[in-house]
C-alpha cells in the first residue's frame, strides 16, 4: 500500500455525510495513470507531516505536527497528533478509533459515515493507481512540468459533498508527494507539508 495513501486520508477524515455520485465516463488520462502507478510505488509505511490550519478569529493560523502510518499486516491507518497538543486516530474496517492524549478511546463505525467511506474508496483508489475507481468520487485534472513538478486537481463530484469540500491539491515532484492543500466551499486553504522524520522519534 503506498505511504501517500496515508497523507490524504487522514488529511480527509472530516464530518461528512454523503455519497458520491457513481463511476465517469471511460475516458482515462495515461499520462495521469503513470504517475499513480508511481504513487502506488513505495515501501515506507510511516511519514512525517507539519500541517496548518485555521485556528479560528482569535488564534490565528495553528501548526500541527505528527506522524502517519500504514499497517498492511491489519489494514489499519494510524495518525498521531505530536503538536501542539496529543492525540491519536486510528481507522481498520468499519472502525474509527478516536483518542485525545491519555484519555479513553472512542469508537465510532465507519458506516454511519458513507460520505467518508466513499471518499477514502476514491481515495485509495487514487494511491494505487485505479484511475477509473477515482473518478468515480473525483473529476481529475492533472499538470507535469518539464522539472518533473506536477500538480493534481481533485474536484468531488457530488454537489451535496462539495458543500464539505471544494477541491484537493496534491503536488508532488517526481514520484514524491510534496504536499496537499484542502480548499472548502467558502475559499479557506489548509495545508499539510511532508517533511523529513525528526532526529528523535516521538514515542
Amino acid at each position: 500500500m503506498s505511504r501517500y495513501l496515508l497523507v490524504i486520508l487522514a488529511w480527509l477524515l472530516v464530518g461528512t455525510t454523503v455519497l458520491a455520485d457513481g463511476p465517469a465516463g471511460d475516458d482515462t488520462d495515461p499520462v495521469l495513470a503513470a504517475r499513480l502507478a508511481t504513487l502506488a510505488d513505495s515501501p515506507e509505511p510511516v511519514q512525517h507531516y507539519r500541517e496548518v490550519r485555521d485556528g479560528g478569529l482569535f488564534s490565528g493560523a495553528v501548526t500541527y505536527t505528527g506522524r502517519l502510518e500504514w499497517r498492511e499486516a491489519t489494514g489499519e491507518l494510524i495518525q498521531w497528533i505530536d503538536t501542539p497538543t496529543s492525540a491519536r486516530l486510528a481507522v481498520a474496517g468499519d472502525r474509527v478509533e478516536i483518542q485525545s492524549g491519555t484519555g479513553r478511546p472512542r469508537t465510532l463505525p465507519l458506516s454511519a459515515r458513507p460520505g467518508l467511506a466513499a471518499m477514502m474508496s476514491g481515495l485509495r483508489a487514487l494511491l494505487t493507481g485505479d484511475v477509473t475507481a477515482l473518478e468515480t468520487v473525483f473529476t481529475a485534472d492533472y499538470l507535469e512540468a518539464d522539472n518533473q513538478e506536477w500538480l493534481l486537481h481533485l474536484k468531488p463530484r457530488d454537489a451535496a459533498l462539495r458543500e464539505h469540500l471544494a477541491l484537493l491539491e496534491v503536488r508532488g515532484e517526481d514520484d514524491r508527494l510534496v504536499a496537499i492543500d484542502r480548499v472548502g466551499p467558502e475559499g479557506r486553504r489548509e495545508t499539510m507539508t511532508i517533511v523529513p522524520a525528526p532526529d528523535v522519534e516521538q514515542p
